[in-house]
Parts: C-alpha cells; structure tokens; sequence
C-alpha cells in the first residue's frame, strides 16, 4: 500500500542528495525494485519487518520503499552514532533483515542480527521507538493504512505540489522526516531534497538555495536556526 503512494516512473526528479546528485523516478523504481527482490529472497514479506539504519539519507529513503515494495514492515533505526543501537533495536523487535546501506551492485548492506524474524499483523506499514528519555524506547506500531491516510492529508493543505521541490534537513529516522516529509513529496510527484547530512545552518541554506527548494517544513528549532542563517545571509 506505501510503496503504491509513489506513482511516478518518468525522468522527473524524484530524489536529489546534497552533493547535487540525483535519481528520476524510473531510476528510483528500478533501484527499489531491484532491492526489493533481494529484500523478499532474505525474507522479507507481509508481516515481517525489515529495519533500516543507513547514515546516507538517499540509501535510507530508497530502503525503505524498497521494504514497502516487498510488502513489509518498515523499523526505522538511526545508525549516525555506531551500529551497537540499531542492532540492539532490530534484535529487539526481531527483523528479517538490518539494512545499513547499499552497495555498488544495488543490493543492501546487511548486518546479520543473530535473532529469529517474528511474525506481525501485515497490516502494520511502520514502527518506530520513543525517544527513551525517562525509560526503555518504547516500540509504537502504526498501521499503513494510517501511514497513507497521513500523507494525504499533509498533502491536503501543505500546497507541495505548487511547490514541489522540497528542502528535507531532519533525519529519516524521524517519522516526520521519512513520512511526513520524504513520502509527501514523493506522493505528490515532487522532488525531496536530502539535506540531513548537512551539518550547519549555513551550508544548509546555500544548498537550498543551489538546488532550487521551493518548499521547507520542519521542527521550530530547525526553523529558527535557518531563518537566521537566511537572514545572514542577507
């Protein structure tokens, strides 16, 4: 059902990462396709989870439409501070495969994570952990059903497909970075642009600026600290 939201399969920009590559949406169906054949062989299906953790936005995006395309359940893990958490998370939940990355032959990167695959209910699309501040994360499991009713609503009165190319700064980890974000824009036939890896405000602007964003939705403080940044910037 997620994987479905992305219908476009020209030669339109569909993902554009920092460094100012890019990847159409025919390009990124035959990649997600090709992932998600070999996601399927690992296991992957209805009901089984397949956890992403790649420090590279584009490889994290990609993963996990290609885990959606083979009719799993999407665990989102962040690996930006070592491997040890995502591994423990995927142990926890009990996934068919950890995904880390992809490699130069268009497969994923996989970390074996020594634990059976549980089953789940095939109606769930994604499950992510709380935060854990005042105690073990704990794992929120949300229904695809749901997932697409959220991306149609955001796209109902964020005007994303008036302005279609989108500045994406928060990490993918984050629900609101892959879903709200990343999948809106996708699903509105857009362009996402990855600019979590960019680290200071600054650069963040000059590369919106270079690649053209026309739209920005995030978190205040993020907010905040581009604004200023633009103000600088004069």
């Amino acid at each position: 059902m997620l994987f479905s939201l992305v219908s476009r399969r020209d030669d339109a920009p569909a993902i554009v990462r920092s460094s100012g590559a890019s990847l159409s949406y025919a390009d990124l169906f035959a990649r997600t396709s090709r992932l998600a054949e070999a996601l399927t062989a690992s296991g992957a299906g209805p009901g089984k989870v397949v956890a992403v953790a790649a420090k590279d936005p584009a490889d994290y995006l990609t993963l996990a439409l290609a885990a959606w395309q083979a009719d799993a359940i999407v665990l989102l893990l962040d690996a930006r501070a070592g491997e040890s958490l995502p591994l423990a998370g995927a142990r926890r939940v009990g996934v068919v495969a950890l995904a880390m990355g992809i490699t130069e032959d268009g497969l994923p990167k996989t970390l074996d994570t020594g634990v059976s695959a549980r089953d789940f209910d095939p109606s769930l699309g994604l499950i992510l952990f709380t935060s854990g501040t005042s105690a073990l994360p704990k794992g929120v499991l949300l229904p695809s059903a749901g997932v697409a009713h959220n991306v149609r609503a955001i796209n109902a009165y964020l005007p994303i497909a008036k302005h279609p190319t989108t500045g994406i700064v928060l990490p993918l980890s984050y629900s609101y970075g892959l879903v709200g974000q990343a999948l809106t824009t996708l699903a509105a036939g857009g362009t996402a642009v990855l600019l979590s890896d960019v680290m200071y405000p600054a650069k963040l602007v000059e590369a919106m600026v270079t690649h053209g964003v026309t739209g920005l939705s995030s978190v205040p403080p993020s907010l905040r600290l581009i604004a200023r940044a633009f103000i600088s910037a004069g």
